[in-house]
């Protein structure tokens, strides 16, 4: 039995999970990568790609720290950027 809701909030998951993996491949990353610069295990990193599993509110800074974006992007206020790798 589903609970009002749970089929938005399962859409919003795998649209957060969506952005992360975007962004992750337009910087080049590995999920091993991020989830290292984050401080979680590539498993709960991988879970958060997926939308399986989601970031705490915690996270979400964290997140628009490595991927160089606005935290809003990661609570879906905000529109995705388009990133590029950082050349050395």
């Amino acid at each position: 039995m589903t609970r009002p809701g749970d089929e938005k909030r399962a859409a919003e998951r795998k649209a957060l999970g969506l952005r992360l993996q975007v962004l992750r491949v337009q910087l080049k990353h590995t999920q091993t990568e991020v989830a290292n610069a984050l401080g979680v295990r590539r498993n709960l990193y991988a879970a958060w790609e997926s939308g399986t599993s989601e970031p705490g509110a915690l996270d979400v800074p964290r997140l628009a720290e490595v991927f160089r974006v606005s935290p809003g992007v990661f609570t879906l206020t905000d529109a995705m950027p388009d990133i590029t790798p950082e050349t050395p």
